[in-house]
């Protein structure tokens, strides 16, 4: 849950790393309902049930209210995630089932078990093929690497085709080079996208590629 949070914060090429540590300082300055499963009514009962909480202890719901910033979420304001651990279990099982209460608990710890879900439906956005190599001083060994490449990148594109049927649109060549004399700056900076020397190139995908992968998916098919 936390690196689901966290990667939402400094998109599109930062990063943020957050440690053990400064978890509670992340869910204090989280609008708790940016949580995924807390947007919506089920938001709203956790909203009511804390506010009832902390005002029948003399904390006062609206002290535990702050300002959001808003990162990750549609929603600013309210309260703030760390603010669910201030609701003992206790608590939470007599307004929620065992299940729910449990994982309403896990979430103010910033903690979540379930496993993440992929898009099984659509499939990935894009299928990539890379290799590390050192210098290579002459045409012909570009080209050696680049015939490895094409041959794993097309074995990947044949099980793509055969599972969703689909052709690729746009194919992308990128090449990094070693790290820049200045990477110690940048990456203290939190440019880490700036790190290597970077050139790539976009273009639509052969059509000979699409025909050479309809031919090899057809024969794959009657085979």
């Amino acid at each position: 849950m936390l690196a689901k949070l966290a990667s939402a914060r400094n998109k599109p090429n930062k990063q943020t790393i957050v440690s053990w540590r400064a978890v509670g300082e992340m869910m204090a300055s989280l609008p708790m309902r940016s949580i995924k499963g807390l947007g919506g009514k089920f938001g709203e009962q956790v909203e009511a049930l804390l506010a009832a909480h902390l005002g029948s202890h003399g904390t006062g719901g609206d002290a535990a209210m702050h300002p959001g910033s808003g990162r990750g979420s549609a929603s600013e304001g309210g309260f703030m995630a760390s603010t669910l651990q201030s609701l003992p279990h206790k608590v939470i099982s007599c307004r929620f089932d065992a299940k729910t209460a449990t994982w309403l608990t896990r979430v103010g710890r910033g903690e979540d078990t379930d496993a993440v879900t992929p898009n099984v439906r659509d499939g990935i956005k894009s299928i990539n093929a890379f290799k590390s190599f050192a210098a290579i001083p002459d045409v012909l060994g570009v080209h050696r690497w680049l015939r490895v490449l094409s041959g794993e990148l097309a074995g990947r594109l044949l099980e793509d085709r055969m599972a969703l049927r689909r052709t690729p649109k746009l194919l992308k060549l990128e090449y990094r080079a070693n790290l820049k004399a200045s990477h110690l700056r940048d990456w203290t900076a939190g440019r880490a996208s700036e790190l290597t020397e970077m050139r790539s190139r976009s273009f639509a995908f052969p059509a000979a590629a699409t025909s050479a992968l309809s031919a090899a998916a057809a024969a794959t098919a009657t085979a």
